[in-house]
């Protein structure tokens, strides 16, 4: 594993919203990122959300980065 240090691209929009309705939730930005990347992956945390009541919630992102190579949206603690 090789530690190495970026921010996510500059515009960067993630939300949080539960399906229901409602205000999207709000997210805690981080002021650092510390990056991991294995096997040819490059993980970057940006913020965290906290999720008070159980339910089903969108999580959307954007805008569309031409030179991203598959971006993706990994969930978890």
């Amino acid at each position: 594993m090789i530690d190495v240090m970026f921010a996510a691209p500059p515009g960067l929009q993630v939300t949080v919203t539960p399906v229901g309705g409602g205000r999207p939730l709000p997210i805690e930005m981080g002021l650092a990122t510390n990056t991991s990347t294995k096997k040819g992956q490059s993980r970057d945390a940006i913020g965290s959300v906290e999720i008070a009541a159980p339910g089903t919630y969108t999580v959307t992102a954007g805008p569309e980065f031409p030179d991203a190579v598959e971006p993706q949206i990994l969930l978890g603690s």
